[in-house]
């Protein structure tokens, strides 16, 4: 006898979509953040020096990361059914294993943190800009 697989408790929808506005509302000060990084490489503003302007730089990657997962997500939300106000554990699961970023998975459960309460941990290496 198999014993059923674990699944999270449901989400209510609204939760879902109000922890997705709250991210987007940091990924809009991320954007804000790479956008001086950039005039400071273009010599728009006084340049300010030192490793934080390539970390500012890195922003853009995490940005576009985390855009594509709230695309995704965005486009799952609109195929539940109109009268839905919960989202089954079950989905959740579903969900959660399309998504690339953890930061944007936790976004299908309550405990979630919007972006800008905590920066995107930086690691060193290469900057993958285009």
């Amino acid at each position: 006898m198999s014993a059923e697989p674990a699944f999270p408790p449901d989400q209510t929808l609204d939760g879902v979509l109000h922890r997705m506005s709250t991210h987007l509302d940091g990924l809009a000060s991320l954007a804000h953040e790479v956008e001086h990084a950039i005039a400071d490489e273009r010599g728009a503003q006084p340049s300010n020096a030192g490793p934080d302007r390539m970390a500012r730089l890195q922003n853009l990657d995490f940005l576009r990361q985390y855009t594509e997962d709230l695309a995704l997500l965005t486009l799952h939300l609109s195929q539940l059914d109109v009268a839905a106000t919960r989202i089954p554990g079950r989905q959740i699961v579903k969900l959660s294993q399309r998504i690339r970023l953890e930061r944007t998975r936790a976004l299908l459960f309550a405990q979630a943190e919007p972006v800008g309460a905590e920066a995107p941990s930086i690691t060193t290496g290469d900057i993958d800009l285009f």
